[in-house]
C-alpha cells in the first residue's frame, strides 16, 4: 500500500492534487516491470510501457517522487511522471484537469521541442489501452 504522506508531499511539490483516478491507482499500485515491454495499443509501434511507478517502499527507480525529483526542472509545470518505457522516456500525467491526460515525454528532445506527445485523454483510458504485445 502506498505511503499517503508521500502522495501528499508529491502533490505539494507539483502544486496541484492528482486526478482522483490516478490518486486511487497510486494508493493501491505496486511497481511491476513488464518484460517484454507492454504496448499502448493506440500506437504500438511508438509507445511501449516498461513499468508504472509507485509510491511505496520499493526500489528508488520505481518511485514516482524519485522520478519527479530527477526531472521536475525539465518537464512542464503541473505534470508528474507516472511510468517509463524501456529507453527511459517518461509517461506524464497532466494534473491541471481532473481527467488527467497522459503524455509521452522524450528525454532526448531537441531544444526546439518540449518532447511531449499526447497518449490518452484520461488516466483511466490509458490504463485500459496498455496491454502485453
Amino acid at each position: 500500500m502506498a505511503d499517503l504522506s508521500r502522495i501528499k508531499a508529491l502533490e505539494l511539490a507539483i502544486g496541484l492534487p492528482f486526478p482522483k483516478s490516478y490518486r486511487q491507482f497510486l494508493e493501491e499500485h505496486k511497481w511491476v516491470s513488464h518484460r517484454p515491454e507492454w504496448i499502448v495499443r493506440a500506437n504500438p509501434d511508438r509507445w511501449g510501457v516498461h513499468g508504472l511507478f509507485e509510491l511505496d517502499g520499493g526500489a528508488s527507480y520505481a518511485q514516482s517522487d524519485e522520478a519527479y525529483r530527477l526531472v521536475f526542472d525539465v518537464i512542464p509545470n503541473a505534470f508528474c511522471p507516472i511510468g517509463e518505457d524501456a529507453s527511459g522516456n517518461l509517461y506524464l500525467i497532466d494534473c491541471r484537469t481532473e481527467a488527467g491526460p497522459i503524455f509521452w515525454w522524450d528525454h532526448e528532445r531537441s531544444a526546439f521541442s518540449d518532447g511531449l506527445e499526447s497518449v490518452s485523454e484520461t488516466f483511466s483510458k490509458f490504463l485500459e489501452d496498455i496491454a502485453p504485445e
